[in-house]
C-alpha cells in the first residue's frame, strides 16, 4: 500500500513518541520517492504541556533527520477537537502541492484485492500507477496473460465511467474467476507490459546506522517489494562486493518468480528472515544485458538512466540502460510503457534531438552507445581478419547481419563510422585501417593478371584450368587468390569458370526482363537476350537456381524471388 502514497500523514501517539515501526516506516517511504509528509501527534489530552513540548522537538528533528524538515507539524486531541481544523488545513494544502503530473504512459494497476459480487462477478481492487481506463475497454491480466473487458468501475466506492493513476478503484472484470486472479497480479492496457525475470536498478542501503550494521552483498537473497508484489530476488552489483550503510550502487536484480516491473518503478528490499527492511531504491531497465561483464561504458550510462527516471523520461532510461543498442518499432510499447502511437510520437521527439539515430524504417540507434557498435565491430573484424587472411574485410551484408542491423543500414553506419580512425572500407568491404591481406609480391601480381584476362574474356569467361596454365599458379595460389578476387566482388567463380561480376549481375536484369513477359523462361531465351554460349548460360542459370533466385520447371526457369 506504501507505494500509491501521495501524501504520507505519519501519526505520532504524544504519550508514545517516536517508536521503532516508526522509523521503518519513514524509511520505507523515502525510498518509495513520497515527497509530502504532514506530521500529526495525536493524544494531547493525555499528557502535560511540558511532556507535550519535548515529543514534539523530538519528532521534529527525526523528521528533519528523514529528509523532511518543512513537513508541518499538528498536534491534535480527537477527545477535545482541538487541532483538528489545522489538520484539514494542512491536507488540502499538501494535496493541492503533490498533484501529480500527467504523463503518457498506458494503465497499469497492481492487484490489491479480489472478491466476488452476486450479480456482478470479479471485483479486482488497487490504486493504480499509470494511465487511465474506460468502462468497455479491454485488459490484460499479467502475468497469466488473459484478456479481460471492464464491465464496471467505482472510485471510493461510487460508481464512475473511468479510473486513472493515484485514483483508488475497484474494477468489475468480465470472463475471469476470482481464483485467476492473486495479490501482485497486474491489470494493464493490452501488449504494453510484461513480465521479467530481471531489472537493472539503482539502490541504496538504508539500514540504520545507529542500529546493527547489515551490508547489501553481491549475491544476496533478499525479498523484493514493488506495487502489491512480493518476490524473492538475487542482488548482483555492477560494481564491489557490498554496499555498507548509508552507500549506494547499481545492481541487477533476478528474480524468483517473473513480475511485472517497469523503469521508474520504486521498490523496497528486506531479509528473507527476520523481515527486517535493508534498502530499496528505483527500476533503470526491465530489460537488461543478459552479461554485465565488459559493457562499454556501463556505469556512465546507469547514472544518465537514474536521472532520465527522476525526469520522468522512462524510454530514455531504458535506451540508456536497457539491453540494446538498437531499438526495434515492436520494443517501442514496452519500453516506453505506452500505446503503439504514443510511443511512435517519443522515439520521434529523441529522433528529432539527436537522442537515436534512424538506421531503417522500424529501427533506431542509441546515440550514445555508438561506442559499442565501435567495440563489438573491432572485436568481430580483428576475429574476421585472423580466420580470413586473405580476403579484404567483411561484406557489408555479412556487417549487418551479425551486428543484427537493417540489410541496408551498411551506409549510414558507415558514415557515422566516419570518425573513428580504425575502421576503412576496402574494395566495398569493411576492415581494419591497419589490415592487408597477406599475399607477397608475386601473388598480388598474379591478382592483378586474373582480373586483366577475366576482363578481356568478357562474357566468354576464362576457365581455371587455363588460368592456373598460363599464369603458372599452383593449386593453392589459385585457390587463394580466387577466394581474394570473389570476397572483392569484382569476380564469380561459377564451377569451373571466372566472370565479372558486372556481367553476371547485367544477366540478372535481362532475366528478370523476361520474366516480365513469360511466367517460365527457356535456356534458348535467356542466350539470345545475354548473347552467351550455350555452356556459360547454363552455369549462370544455374547460380541463379542456387541463389534461390529462381528454379528448374520442364525445360527452363521460373522466377521465386527478385534479388
Amino acid at each position: 500500500g506504501a507505494s500509491s502514497i501521495d501524501v504520507l500523514m505519519l501519526v505520532v501517539a504524544a504519550d508514545d513518541a517516536v517508536m521503532p515501526q516508526t522509523v521503518e516506516h519513514m524509511r520505507i517511504v523515502r525510498l518509495l520517492g513520497v515527497t509530502q509528509v504532514i506530521v500529526v501527534i495525536t493524544k494531547i489530552d493525555l499528557v502535560d504541556a511540558d511532556l507535550l513540548a519535548l515529543v514534539k522537538e523530538e519528532i521534529e528533528d527525526f523528521i528533519a533527520q528523514s529528509g523532511f524538515a518543512r513537513a508541518p507539524v499538528v498536534c491534535v486531541s480527537n477527545e477535545t477537537g482541538e487541532g483538528i481544523g489545522e489538520v484539514k488545513k494542512a491536507i488540502c494544502q499538501s494535496i493541492a502541492v503533490a498533484e501529480p503530473s500527467a504523463d503518457q504512459r498506458a494503465f497499469r494497476m497492481y492487484v490489491r484485492d479480489v472478491f466476488s459480487v452476486k450479480g456482478y462477478g470479479t471485483i479486482a481492487t488497487g490504486v493504480p500507477c499509470a494511465g487511465r481506463i474506460a468502462v468497455g475497454a479491454h485488459l490484460e491480466l499479467l502475468p497469466a496473460g488473459r484478456i479481460s473487458r471492464v464491465r464496471a468501475i467505482q472510485t471510493y466506492r461510487q460508481d464512475a465511467q473511468e479510473t486513472g493513476a493515484h485514483l483508488s478503484s475497484a474494477i468489475n472484470l468480465r470472463d475471469l474467476q476470482p481464483l485467476d486472479l492473486s495479490r501482485g497480479m497486474v491489470l494493464g492496457a493490452p501488449g504494453v507490459y510484461r513480465a521479467v525475470s530481471a531489472a537493472l536498478v539503482w539502490v541504496k542501503n538504508d539500514c540504520d546506522i545507529s542500529r546493527a550494521q547489515r551490508s547489501l552483498k553481491r549475491r544476496a537473497e533478499l525479498r523484493f517489494h514493488s506495487g502489491t508484489a512480493s518476490t524473492v530476488a538475487a542482488l548482483e552489483l555492477i560494481t564491489g562486493s557490498e554496499l555498507d550503510a548509508g552507500e549506494e550502487g547499481f545492481a541487477l536484480l533476478r528474480f524468483r518468480q517473473p513480475i511485472v516491473i517497469c523503469a521508474g518503478d520504486r521498490f523496497v528490499l528486506r531479509m528473507l528472515s527476520p523481515a527486517d527492511t535493508l534498502g530499496g531504491g528505483v527500476v533503470l531497465s526491465a530489460n537488461p544485458p543478459k552479461r554485465l561483464r565488459n559493457v562499454v561504458f556501463f556505469a556512465d550510462r546507469l547514472r544518465r538512466s537514474l536521472t532520465a527516471v527522476e525526469q520522468g523520461d522512462f524510454l530514455g532510461a531504458e535506451l540508456l540502460a536497457g539491453a540494446r543498442s538498437v531499438i526495434h518499432e515492436e520494443m517501442l510499447s514496452s519500453l516506453a510503457q505506452t500505446d503503439k502511437q504514443a510511443a511512435r510520437a517519443l522515439i520521434g521527439a529523441k529522433e528529432k534531438s539527436g537522442e537515436v539515430v534512424m538506421l531503417a524504417e522500424g529501427r533506431w540507434l542509441v546515440r550514445e552507445r555508438l561506442e559499442e557498435i565501435v567495440l563489438l565491430l573491432k572485436k568481430l573484424l580483428q576475429r574476421y581478419h585472423r580466420e580470413n587472411k586473405y580476403v579484404w574485410g567483411m561484406k557489408p551484408a555479412h556487417v549487418t547481419e551479425l551486428l543484427n542491423l537493417p540489410p541496408n543500414s551498411f551506409a549510414l553506419l558507415q558514415q557515422l563510422l566516419g570518425g573513428d580512425a580504425e575502421f576503412a572500407v576496402k574494395h566495398g568491404h569493411l576492415a581494419l585501417k591497419t589490415f592487408t591481406p597477406a599475399i607477397n609480391e608475386r601473388e598480388m601480381k598474379l591478382r592483378d593478371a586474373v582480373i586483366e584476362r577475366v576482363k578481356k574474356a568478357g562474357a566468354g569467361s576464362v576457365a581455371k584450368g587455363d588460368l592456373q596454365s598460363e599464369l603458372g599458379m599452383s593449386a593453392a595460389e589459385l585457390k587463394m587468390i580466387s577466394k581474394l578476387l570473389t570476397d572483392e566482388g569484382a569476380v564469380r567463380v561459377l564451377g569451373g569458370n571466372y566472370l565479372l561480376a558486372s556481367i553476371v549481375e547485367e544477366c540478372r536484369t535481362k532475366l528478370l526482363e523476361l520474366f516480365e513477359e513469360h511466367q517460365v523462361v527457356g535456356l534458348a531465351a535467356f542466350r539470345e537476350k545475354t548473347g552467351l554460349s550455350r555452356n556459360i548460360a547454363v552455369v549462370v542459370l544455374e547460380h541463379f537456381d542456387s541463389e534461390g533466385m529462381t528454379k528448374r520447371h520442364g525445360e527452363g526457369r521460373m522466377l521465386l524471388r527478385k534479388n
